[in-house]
């Protein structure tokens, strides 16, 4: 994914077990990045560029851009 916009909110998905699940990332202006996964929101915020680590967290646990 590109360098996403800031407080859009973009779905991923992934497949397990035949069951798809999503997950909503968010870039937010500060630099920090979020996703909700199953009810539980994870923040990542340690640097102005922290949404890169969200967004690569996102993709080590299986999750792929949905396509719209």
């Amino acid at each position: 994914m590109r360098k996403p916009k800031r407080e859009k909110e973009y779905v991923f998905v992934r497949t397990r077990e035949g069951e798809t699940e999503t997950a909503l990332f968010t870039r937010h202006e500060d630099g920090s990045g979020s996703f909700v996964l199953q009810g539980q929101v994870y923040g990542f915020d340690c640097s102005p560029h922290a949404w890169e680590i969200a967004l690569a967290e996102l993709g080590r646990l299986g999750f792929q851009p949905a396509e719209l």
